[in-house]
This record gives structure tokens, C-alpha cells and sequence, in this order.
């Protein structure tokens, strides 16, 4: 019965083959059937399940019930594409199988190639309608022109709209006399760039529209060939308000950036991952760096030596809380001790940082600090060292013989003062240097002028005693 079948079908126009089911085998495969798929009989006897090898991916999922549609009904039919060996060539057909015996063993396959022509005109059709749709009803502006002449071919009504120009209008001019003379140049250098079934995105040119407001746009737009021409589909995105607010932006910026680099306290900022965003003049010049070697890079990389310290503390304090801090830290950096004050402002893209350099203040602190020490030990000495002396030359002032002088008590008086006054001048002399001490430190408690009338006073008091001593001699 095969043998017969087989010479019955092969004068048949349309595709024919027979499987063996229970050998897993082709049985039979007409001409006309290695012809529409490309293949060979070798091809076909390695590869027995090719028809969803060569059917197109998307479709496929027909074969998903073919064994359950075929066991039921004894027949399966579908139409569906296939892709052709060696040409890639995309063909319709249609299939109908069937048992040829009741034990079903024996499949056969019927496979005419339907015409894709009149299925290719209405897809064509519907998706030109589809298209045309699209481009009239895109809320964007949009136009057609010819490259070679830059007439207008086609505009959307958006375009109408934005413009101010009737299709009638837009028909009558090029794609020149929406741009201000300015942008001519630009525009024609722009035209010799054009690649046909490429796209192209120009980020900034300035459009003018009717009533005369220029307007900035972006444009996409893709080149192709039209009915023998070379033309361009552009879609246009408005974006003046984009562009004033990107400039209004830059202005602000450049304030801010003569704010930040004429302020005499440091600044930085940093993102939430701790990269440096913005450095200031005053930065550089207190930490010896320069900001185009600090830009994009890592605060605790490039300053290693802050992770153990203070301001490792207070950033991620600062950080993590979302709270302003004020700190003042003594660092070691670039073996010098510097004292710095730190303010740290916080944000949800990280932190403005403000730093100064008061080591001179520090130092002057300290150096109040020892100076009011060192006063507060010669109030001390004043007090007690000075008055005793004093109150001993007060004493023996008042038993001295003013009506005669040349008593011999007087002598053993003067003899005394001679003993306090000297006491009297070492206790002023320690003044005097400890004022020394602290007018090198930049307080002149005691001026000059002041230490040498405390000398003159100490030498008229020994002269007077000398004196006395030599008249009771």
C-alpha cells in the first residue's frame, strides 16, 4: 500500500511525507517538500522533527496539542510560517495530517504554500494606517521634509499647534525658516551628518516660532528614502523650560561658588558615599591640596589618617543623625599640630563641611592661661614678700632719731634698713623678671618706663642709708 501511495504522490504539485511511528522514522518525502524547505533527504533523516526547527519562533506553540488533537479526531490542521534553509526566505503554508491506518502507526502530512502577497498588501496597509495615525495624533511636534530641497513634506497637527503655521503655510516653506539666523550655520553642518535608517538625537537648537518667541528643542529624528526621495522624520520635544531652569540653576551655582571660594573658612562637601563634590580656595591653601586631586575621590582615602580621629567621630555622627556638630580638635597633619574649629551641616545627599584653622587662638588661650598664672604668683609675692619688707622699713622708720642724727641707735637702724632694702630689692627683682617672662609671652604688665623707675626707687634707698651711715661715722 506505501509503494503505491508513494507513486500517487509523487505527480502531486502540493508537499507530501509519511512517518513511521512506531520505527521513529521518515518514511516518505516528496521532491516538492525538500524543495520548499531547503533541505536534503540526509537532512530530513537526521533531523525528522524538523518542521518546528524551521517553523518562525513566535509560532511554534501550535504544535503544543497536535498529539492530543490528532489521538482524538484522527486529523490536525494548522496554518502557520516557516523560514527556509539557506535563503531565510519566509514562507506561508498550510498543513493537514492524518492516520493512514486504524493501528495508527502511519502519519501523513499534506503541506500547500499559501501566497503571502495579498496577506503582505494588508499588513502593509494597516500598518501604513497605523503609522499615519501615529504620527498625526503624537502629542509632539513632528514633520516629514525632503534633506535635498528642506521643504516640508509632512506636519502633525502638534506641530501646527506649537509653531503657529497652517499645513498650507508649512508646505511653502523649508526647514530654514523655523530657525533664527544664528543657528543656519549649525543647522547646515548638521544636514552633511545625516545617515539614512539611522537615528539621530540632537540635544540643543533654538526654534523660532510664528508670533516670533524662540524656543529650545531637542530633536529625534531617523533618514529613509520616501518615493525616490532621500527625507527625514523629526519629532520635536520642547524644552525651554528644561534649558531657563538649567541656566537659572547655573547662576545660582556660580554665586554659590563665589560665596564658597571668597569665605576665609574652609569648605568641602561630600556625597553619602563620602566623595568630595566641592572644594573651596581656602581649603587648598590650609591643607595644601588641590581640588581637581580631590574631586570624585574618597575623604577617607585620600585623608587616611583622620579615620582615628575626631573628625571620623563627628562626620558620621553628623551623618547618621541628621544633626548639626560643632567641634574643636587638635590633629596631627603633615607633622604639625593644627587646631581646628568644624562645623558640620548634614543633608539627604551628605554633608557641607566648614573648617578654620585657630591654632593661633588655641595658642593665644594658653598663653593667657600661663600669663594669668605667672600674675596671679606675683600678686602672691606682692602681697606677702613685698609688704614684709616694707612693713620692717615702715617700723624702723618710726624709732629713727630725727633730732639726732647722729644718735648711735640710728646707726643700728640704718644698719637694718640696709638688710630690708636689700631683701626689698631681690623680691623686686624676681618681680621684675617674672614680668620679663610674661611680657615675652606678648602681655606687657610691665612696661620699660615702669621697671626703670622700679630700679631708681631701690638705688635712692640704699644712697639714703649709705649717706646716714657715713654722717654717724
Amino acid at each position: 500500500m506505501l509503494a503505491l501511495l508513494k507513486k500517487l504522490l509523487a505527480h502531486s504539485a502540493d508537499c507530501y511525507w509519511i512517518f513511521d511511528l512506531h520505527k521513529q522514522e521518515l518514511v516518505y518525502a516528496s521532491d516538492t517538500l525538500l524543495t520548499l524547505y531547503g533541505l536534503s533527504k540526509e537532512d530530513l533523516r537526521k533531523n525528522p522533527n524538523f518542521r518546528a526547527k524551521y517553523t518562525i519562533e513566535e509560532e511554534r506553540s501550535i504544535f503544543l496539542f497536535e498529539e492530543v488533537i490528532l489521538n482524538k479526531n484522527r486529523t490536525w490542521e494548522a496554518t502557520y510560517k516557516i523560514k527556509q534553509n539557506g535563503t531565510g526566505k519566509i514562507k506561508q503554508i498550510h498543513e493537514q495530517r492524518y492516520f493512514l491506518d486504524d493501528e495508527k502507526r502511519y502519519i501523513a502530512s499534506i503541506i500547500k504554500e499559501l501566497s503571502l502577497k495579498k496577506e503582505y498588501k494588508k499588513i502593509l496597509a494597516a500598518t501604513q494606517n497605523i503609522y499615519r495615525h501615529l504620527f498625526e495624533h503624537n502629542p509632539l511636534p513632528a514633520w516629514v521634509y525632503d534633506i535635498k530641497t528642506l521643504q516640508f513634506l509632512f506636519v502633525n497637527q502638534a506641530a501646527c499647534q506649537k509653531y503657529g503655521y497652517s499645513r498650507e503655510e508649512f508646505a511653502q516653506m523649508t526647514i530654514k525658516d523655523i530657525r533664527p539666523k544664528e543657528e543656519i550655520e549649525k543647522l547646515e553642518k548638521r544636514l552633511k551628518a545625516i545617515k539614512k535608517g539611522h537615528y539621530n538625537s540632537d540635544t540643543k537648537w533654538i526654534h523660532q516660532l510664528k508670533n516670533g518667541e524662540k524656543i529650545w528643542v531637542k530633536l529625534n529624528s531617523y533618514g529613509f528614502d520616501y518615493q525616490g526621495k532621500s527625507v527625514e522624520m523629526v519629532v520635536i520635544h520642547d524644552i525651554t523650560d528644561s534649558v531657563k531652569a538649567a541656566a537659572e540653576i547655573q547662576h545660582y551655582t556660580r554665586q554659590l561658588d563665589t560665596i564658597f571660594e571668597s569665605i576665609t573658612d574652609g569648605f568641602f562637601a561630600l556625597d553619602k558615599n563620602w566623595n568630595f563634590i566641592r572644594v573651596n580656595k581656602e581649603f587648598e591653601k590650609i591643607l595644601n591640596r588641590k581640588r581637581e586631586n580631590l574631586i570624585g575621590r574618597n575623604l577617607w582615602i585620600e585623608f587616611a589618617d583622620a579615620v582615628d580621629s575626631d573628625f571620623y567621630i563627628y562626620y558620621h555622627k553628623a551623618m547618621q543623625t541628621q544633626e548639626t556638630q560643632h567641634f574643636t580638635t587638635l590633629h596631627n597633619y603633615e607633622g604639625r599640630g593644627i587646631w581646628f574649629s568644624v562645623s558640620v551641616y548634614p543633608s539627604e545627599k551628605g554633608l557641607a563641611i566648614y573648617f578654620r584653622d585657630v591654632s593661633k587662638q588655641k595658642q593665644n588661650e594658653i598663653r593667657i592661661y600661663e600669663q594669668n598664672r605667672q600674675l596671679r604668683e606675683i600678686a602672691k609675692i606682692s602681697s606677702h614678700s613685698v609688704r614684709r619688707p616694707v612693713a620692717s622699713i615702715l617700723g624702723l622708720m618710726q624709732i629713727f632719731d630725727k633730732e639726732n642724727i647722729e644718735n648711735p641707735f640710728n646707726l643700728e637702724i640704718i644698719d637694718h634698713l640696709q638688710t630690708v632694702t636689700e631683701e626689698l630689692d631681690a623680691v623686686i627683682h624676681q618681680i621684675v623678671s617674672m614680668s620679663y617672662e610674661v611680657n615675652e609671652e606678648g602681655m606687657g604688665y610691665w612696661s620699660e618706663e615702669q621697671t626703670q623707675k622700679m630700679k631708681s626707687s631701690i638705688k635712692s634707698i640704699e644712697s639714703n642709708a649709705a649717706a646716714k651711715n657715713n654722717q654717724k661715722k
